[in-house]
């Protein structure tokens, strides 16, 4: 009892950027974290609400990434899993109560074919594109498909939403999408800031180069035939082979290949069957 008693004495996140995974949540973190009135943590993906149970003691462990933070500043940190988990929302309501959840969509083909490249690149994916997104989740190690290789699923916005808001409620949801955010960086974030504290400053300039610390890794396999070994062992023992740092010094600094007609139609055609309320939120699918 004590200890619970001592947690409403610590300084808690009053806000997350709880997803979508590939759609500028990076950037916007760095972004937010530029208003003298926002303490984002100094790591992303801290991951806390969606693995292991929470304690009193891990929850305040978990508190103590924000005691730098001035007391009056908005606190947040960005973990975009948490809105595709079943347990996270739920968590969050319990722990933080009903504060403000963040959401970044973007064009769900192309969340999906960036997120296939997400795994590429860290060394999980060897398939194609079209191979991979079409895979029997029954057919991989158990826990792993639903971690790496969801690529369909996590495209499919309604039910996530629809989770988060029955745990914070709708009101508390501040969805914005990656194309504006891309587009016009600033004003994106200022509407968000507004959302968050009405009565907050706006930013009058915003550096939209991410630190160091934060930015995401580019390129493509410089050996594929190696990397697909690399891939398949993992896939296999459900853990990491070969370190992602180390994964990564096999990439050639290349922009991902970008989408084929024939890709786009077949991940469209996927995601709509499963969702076709899709096309309410990106009529031009």
């Amino acid at each position: 009892m004590a200890e619970a008693l001592t947690l409403d004495h610590v300084l808690k996140p009053n806000f997350l950027i709880v997803g979508v995974q590939k759609a500028a949540t990076t950037s916007l973190h760095a972004f937010l974290s530029q208003h003298s009135d926002v303490f984002m943590s100094a790591r992303k993906e801290l991951h806390f609400f969606d693995r292991r149970a929470v304690t009193p003691r891990s929850f305040r462990h978990y508190c103590d990434l924000f005691s730098s933070a001035r007391p009056d500043q908005l606190r947040g940190e960005s973990t975009p899993y948490y809105i595709y988990s079943q347990v996270a929302p739920r968590r969050i309501a319990q722990w933080l109560g009903r504060i403000p959840l963040v959401v970044s969509l973007r064009n769900p083909v192309e969340r999906a074919y960036s997120h296939y490249w997400h795994e590429r690149r860290n060394g999980w994916e060897w398939l194609p594109f079209i191979d991979a997104i079409r895979r029997d989740p029954r057919e991989e190690p158990s826990g792993l498909y639903w971690r790496r290789y969801c690529y369909i699923e996590r495209s499919l916005y309604r039910g996530q939403l629809e989770r988060a808001a029955e745990a914070v409620g709708k009101d508390n949801l501040i969805v914005v999408k990656f194309e504006d955010l891309t587009r016009e960086p600033l004003e994106t974030t200022n509407r968000i800031l507004l959302r968050l504290r009405p009565e907050i400053a706006p930013l009058v300039r915003l550096d939209t180069r991410a630190p160091s610390g934060l930015r995401s890794n580019s390129g493509i396999p410089r050996t594929p035939i190696a990397h697909e070994v690399v891939a398949r062992a993992r896939r296999t023992l459900g853990m990491p082979l070969v370190p992602n740092a180390a994964m990564r010094m096999w990439l050639r600094p290349e922009r991902q290949p970008p989408l084929t007609p024939e890709e786009y139609a077949v991940a469209r055609a996927l995601i709509t069957r499963e969702e076709p309320s899709i096309v309410d939120l990106y009529p031009d699918l």
